[in-house]
């Protein structure tokens, strides 16, 4: 949470405090929609995309119904940051890509969310997620190739 605040650059943000309130009461649908509200107040550079990646991260611990907005957080991170390691967008744009990924795999989507991970890879070959990153794209592998085989059977 520390690192969160840390990239905020305004002195205060009432927004982002009642969402962080809200989340920790434990309504969580509740402060997803507060921490969007917070981020759209911020620069990028300034803590949107950590803010962002929070909610997303809320959002894929939900699951079910809140998969497509955690999907649509993490793509407008991975967006928003750009291309390269340490852009405008600092380790939200990776961590999202993985996070991403990991809820293509547990839908059982692995072959989407192989792309996924080799891009955040490459792109970000400096994140502190890339080794997260190298294994959870063997196990999508893994599970691709075992998936493939048994259609084939």
């Amino acid at each position: 949470m520390l690192a969160l605040l840390q990239r905020i650059q305004q002195e205060s943000s009432p927004e982002l405090g009642s969402a962080l309130l809200t989340l920790a009461r434990g309504d969580s649908t509740s402060a997803i929609t507060g921490l969007r509200r917070a981020a759209g107040r911020l620069p990028v550079q300034g803590g949107r995309l950590e803010v962002l990646l929070l909610a997303g991260q809320v959002a894929a611990h939900l699951g079910g119904e809140q998969d497509v907005t955690a999907v649509a957080l993490f793509d407008e991170i991975v967006r928003a940051g750009g291309e390269g390691g340490g852009g405008a967008g600092g380790r939200a744009p990776p961590a999202a890509e993985l996070d991403w990924a990991r809820l293509l795999v547990r839908a059982g989507r692995s072959s989407e969310a192989i792309p996924h991970l080799e891009h955040l890879i490459l792109t970000y070959p400096s994140s502190a997620v890339v080794p997260e990153a190298r294994r959870e794209l063997e196990r999508a592998k893994g599970r691709f190739r075992n998936r493939e085989a048994a259609r084939i059977c």
